[in-house]
């Protein structure tokens, strides 16, 4: 497959996986189930990076606009998706989603 593809696609599904965990932070209350869900679901978005990372062994860096532009300097948002960054990521969704499920259960009893 053609490596600009690849890096759309990298760039694309780290993205995804920040994008869906910013609505637990947003929303003023939101329920535990939704937050569950979509920690789930950011850990599996998270995998496409991994998985691309493991077969082509390929690092990318995502550069976006300047937030802030002045004079003397510029303030920028990067994330670069490496080896550490692509294991990382799935690895602490999962056990956040562990957790997560793990207190839904444990204190289903106290509601």
């Amino acid at each position: 497959m053609n490596s600009n593809y690849l890096t759309l696609i990298m760039n694309s599904g780290a993205l995804l996986t920040i994008i869906i965990l910013l609505p637990p932070i947003i929303m003023p209350k939101p329920s535990m189930i939704f937050t569950t869900k979509l920690v789930k679901t950011s850990m599996f978005i998270s995998l496409i990076p991994l998985t691309i990372y493991l077969n082509e062994n390929m690092e990318t860096t995502l550069t976006l606009k300047p937030w802030m532009d002045w004079t003397l300097f510029n303030i920028a948002l990067s994330f670069k998706i490496d080896k550490y960054t692509a294991i990382f990521t799935p690895i602490a969704l999962v056990i956040t989603w562990s957790i997560m499920e793990f207190s839904q259960w444990y204190m289903e009893k106290e509601r």
